[in-house]
């Protein structure tokens, strides 16, 4: 399966991404959206780089902490986030 061009930043680190955080919101959104692990791993990645969070990465990453299908360090990882953005 070829992966849309939009996600494939998430390939870099966060760092290397040249435009707005905003557009970088986007592109984890739609990692985290993605309907296996690898692009959702690459997406919180970027999270733990100091992405910071919306309602809508909150609400994917809720998603994901809940899907048993995911491996359980992603659905850790991205519960931790989770929790931690909603205590804010």
């Amino acid at each position: 399966m070829k992966s849309p061009t939009i996600v494939e930043p998430l390939e870099h680190p966060l760092a290397e991404f040249s435009s707005s955080i905003d557009c970088a919101r986007e592109v984890v959104a739609a990692g985290l959206s993605w309907p296996t692990p690898y692009w959702c791993d690459l997406a919180i990645g970027w999270l733990e780089q100091g992405l910071p969070v919306d309602d809508k990465i909150v609400e994917l990453l809720g998603a994901i902490a809940e899907n048993r299908s995911f491996p359980q360090r992603l659905r850790q990882r991205a519960f931790a986030i989770h929790r931690r953005s909603t205590m804010r």
